[in-house]
């Protein structure tokens, strides 16, 4: 059992969500994200759908540190219980190397916005 206690205060969540079957979390940064990994709650190797893996998240993140990912918990009620990544978001100046490496790696997210203040994906 994962103490939910622990992870929520990482994402920013209520404490009382233990038992949700599923709740959003948005701008999460690469530091926490190392956070989550180092204590187990995210996986490497994990996806949403068609989604890069939380690794892949997690190189681009580096890469670019003021990127923020987005993604969701399952409750721990859940035999599924887990913390997914499903998007990216930047506000701010993009520079040309963050929109060619952004757009080769989200071309193909269900949603896939390049706009006047910056950047955004998500994989449904």
């Amino acid at each position: 059992m994962i103490d939910v206690t622990r992870r929520n205060k990482l994402l920013g969540l209520p404490n009382n969500s233990e038992s949700i079957d599923c709740q959003s979390f948005y701008g999460l940064s690469v530091d926490v994200l190392e956070q989550l990994l180092a204590e187990g709650f995210i996986d490497l190797d994990e996806n949403q759908n068609n989604s890069p893996t939380t690794e892949e998240f997690l190189e681009f993140m580096k890469k670019y540190p003021g990127v923020k990912a987005h993604g969701y918990v399952i409750g721990c009620d859940r035999e599924d219980c887990r913390t997914t990544l499903e998007g990216l978001s930047f506000m701010g100046e993009v520079t040309f190397p963050m929109l060619v490496d952004f757009t080769e790696m989200c071309r193909f997210a269900d949603e896939f916005v390049i706009g006047e203040d910056g950047l955004y994906s998500w994989w449904d």
